[in-house]
């Protein structure tokens, strides 16, 4: 990374751990579920986990926690409401 706040090496570990069914907004999908985990030079740290429909190529649902130093962890979450 060459620019912000986490600015140095970054350690970027990612691996497919399922193909599994994902149920989002009353619909099923199918999916590929990926660990992702970050590792910065800062000391900050991030684990994905991304489950990507394999025909549209398109995440479903991401959870992402961020473990930041000096600041209390965050958890977001990210689901495919629609498709048109």
């Amino acid at each position: 990374v060459t620019e912000g706040v986490h600015k140095g090496i970054v350690d970027i570990r990612a691996r497919v751990v399922a193909r599994e069914s994902v149920r989002l907004a009353a619909q099923d999908f199918d999916a590929y579920r990926t660990e992702l985990t970050f590792a910065y030079q800062s000391g900050a740290r991030r684990q994905m986990t991304v489950w990507i429909n394999p025909g549209m190529g398109l995440p479903l649902r991401t959870v992402d926690r961020v473990e930041l130093p000096g600041a209390p962890p965050g958890l977001y979450v990210q689901e495919l409401v629609s498709l048109r």
